[in-house]
C-alpha cells in the first residue's frame, strides 16, 4: 500500500507532473465543494489522506476547473 499525500503534498505533486503551480488551498476547496471525492480522500487526524493513484483525477478536476491548462493547449505552446 502506498503513503497517502496531504493536500500540500498533493499541489507538489500536480506541480510535477503537469509544470503548473496549484495552490494547497485550491485542492482543498474543491474537496469542500464536491468537486474531488471525500471518500477516496477522507480527512483523518485533522489531514486529508489523498492516495498517489488518485492525483490524475485532481489534475482532471482542476483541468475542467480551468486551473490547469487543457493537454490541447499545452500541447499547442510546446510545438
Amino acid at each position: 500500500m502506498s503513503i497517502p499525500f496531504n493536500v500540500s503534498q498533493a499541489a507538489s505533486e500536480v506541480r510535477r507532473l503537469t509544470g503548473a503551480k496549484v495552490p494547497a488551498e485550491r485542492i482543498s476547496r474543491m474537496f469542500y465543494h464536491g468537486k474531488l471525492d471525500t471518500d477516496r480522500c477522507p480527512i483523518i487526524n485533522g489531514r486529508r489522506q489523498i492516495p498517489p493513484e488518485y492525483i490524475p483525477d485532481i489534475c482532471r478536476e482542476l483541468r475542467r476547473a480551468g486551473y490547469l491548462p487543457t493537454i490541447e493547449s499545452k500541447a499547442v505552446q510546446d510545438v
